[in-house]
């Protein structure tokens, strides 16, 4: 998510388009301990923005010493609810049979309510169900619109 915030950040600043992260990255980042931390990833998405190539930043972007981390070991245990699923990445990390049906429908219905700029009429109606049961269900899980930049 921090990835994604600098990314936009910065293409705003630099006044050119958004680049993308592959989901090998994504896994290369997760994996990476970053004893900078978060001063580290700012500037390695800053680094990558003017070095990569493509519109996709793709293993072969990465510093040598982020793709030594092995992204193997550091993804096999995170649980689903710790992912930002509205990223392509993060739908590739997702193994929807390794939730419960509680995060799963959390999941769904935030991933709605992300895709529908959190209007819950829209969100309800694609989802098949009616608003007001739609927005109870919210209620029930505790979804609430997040406000500001991730931390």
């Amino acid at each position: 998510m921090l990835a994604r915030y600098f990314l936009s950040t910065e293409s705003k600043k630099a006044k050119i388009s958004e680049k993308k992260i592959s989901p090998e990255v994504i896994h290369h980042l997760v994996a990476y301990a970053w004893p900078g931390n978060i001063r580290e990833l700012e500037n390695l998405i800053r680094y990558l923005m003017v070095t990569a190539q493509d519109e996709v930043i793709r293993p072969g972007d990465l510093p040598e010493h982020i793709l030594k981390a092995n992204p193997n070991e550091s993804t096999k245990n995170i649980h689903p609810m710790d992912l930002d699923l509205q990223t392509n990445e993060a739908q590739h990390l997702l193994d929807i049979s390794a939730m419960t049906w509680p995060d799963l429908e959390k999941a769904y219905v935030k991933a709605l309510m992300e895709k529908f700029n959190w209007n819950i009429t829209w969100a309800a109606k694609a989802s098949g169900i009616n608003r007001s049961t739609f927005a109870s269900r919210m209620r029930k899980l505790d979804i609430h619109r997040s406000t500001g930049p991730p931390s």
